[in-house]
């Protein structure tokens, strides 16, 4: 931590060290979050689900990412009985 201090480190390279090779955001479903899990502790949940994506477009297509990040949401609201 203090390395990452004393030399300015991005968020990136503070969490997962210095490099331009990886990435930490992406859209649901492609990542380690249980939305699933998620979503069964909400039981009558009637609210918004947002998606957030910050991918980079020269690594991951925008609209390919998207879709996917929405195409698992409705799966995962569906499975945990939520519309």
């Amino acid at each position: 931590m203090e390395r990452a201090r004393r030399e300015d480190w991005s968020f990136l390279d503070a969490v997962l060290g210095p490099g331009d090779e990886i990435g930490i955001y992406t859209v649901p479903g492609d990542g380690m979050v249980d939305y699933g899990a998620v979503f069964r502790a909400l039981p009558g949940y009637s609210g918004w689900v947002v998606i957030e994506a910050e991918q980079d477009p020269e690594k991951a297509n925008p609209l390919r990412y998207a879709t996917m990040g929405v195409e698992h949401l409705r799966r995962v609201l569906a499975e945990a009985g939520l519309r």
